[in-house]
């Protein structure tokens, strides 16, 4: 059974479409397991409406994927 975990965010203002919204993720790398795989989801909400998301998993950190990433994430119409 795949695990997954959920960490939201808060930004200070939302972004629009035409902007980069740069953020960092904390995490332990003593909690990093390197057999297992990790991916960046994102979905940006403004006053609980979901706006924006990125319709591709960004895999991160292990198997050899980068812990610094660029995200394209779309409008939600």
């Amino acid at each position: 059974m795949r695990k997954r975990s959920i960490l939201p965010l808060k930004a200070s203002s939302p972004p629009d479409s035409k902007s980069r919204s740069p953020f960092g993720l904390d995490y332990d790398p003593d909690k990093i397991n390197p057999q297992h795989t990790y991916a960046l989801q994102v979905r940006i909400t403004v006053d609980d409406q979901l706006r924006f998301l990125n319709m591709a998993a960004y895999p991160v950190i292990t198997r050899g994927h980068p812990t610094t990433v660029e995200l394209v994430v779309d409008p939600v119409s």
